[in-house]
């Protein structure tokens, strides 16, 4: 993806977004290919964390936009679409990392959202849509009441129970 080659004209290097190059590129220099273990590991730790310190900081706009992306959820259960289910099964654990407003919690989620992607992807096929669809609901009704530390045990819960199950 680095050079564009034009019928008739020639190869021309592409102008190199650094934002885009360190998104795929990191991972693969820095972690190779991460076992299943590895990415449950950095999910657990940071979006355990991530949810405790969204929890305090959620307005009802973001609430709002975690049920409605629940609701997403639900419709591509109904469907079948495990693809789409873990599109929005990702963006739901990004919008949380982003409700903390930490730059660095949101950068590392960042440069490893196609890591993330397909972990996800493999979770839901296996699993389907059932436990996922709970966990993210509890998850969802205790960031409502403000309860961030039943937020965290619930969200640490929900990925040690994928973790096990996968």
């Amino acid at each position: 993806g680095l050079i564009d080659t034009r019928t008739g004209s020639g190869s021309y290097v592409r102008e190199i977004n650094p934002e885009d190059s360190l998104t795929d590129l990191i991972p693969l220099m820095y972690i190779g290919k991460p076992s299943q273990m590895h990415v449950f590991q950095f999910r657990e730790m940071i979006d355990s964390e991530s949810v405790r310190i969204a929890t305090s900081t959620a307005d009802d706009k973001s609430l709002q936009k975690l049920e409605d992306l629940l609701s997403k959820m639900k419709e591509a259960s109904v469907s079948d679409d495990s693809r789409l289910f873990s599109h929005y099964d990702l963006k739901f654990h990004v919008t949380i990392v982003g409700l903390t407003e930490n730059p660095m919690m949101i950068k590392a989620y960042d440069i490893l959202r196609n890591v993330l992607k397909e972990s996800m992807v493999s979770v839901i096929e296996k699993m389907k849509y059932k436990p996922a669809m709970e966990y993210h609901r509890k998850i969802y009704e205790a960031m409502k009441k403000r309860d961030e530390v039943l937020a965290e045990e619930l969200m640490r819960e929900h990925i040690r129970q994928n973790y096990a199950y996968f």
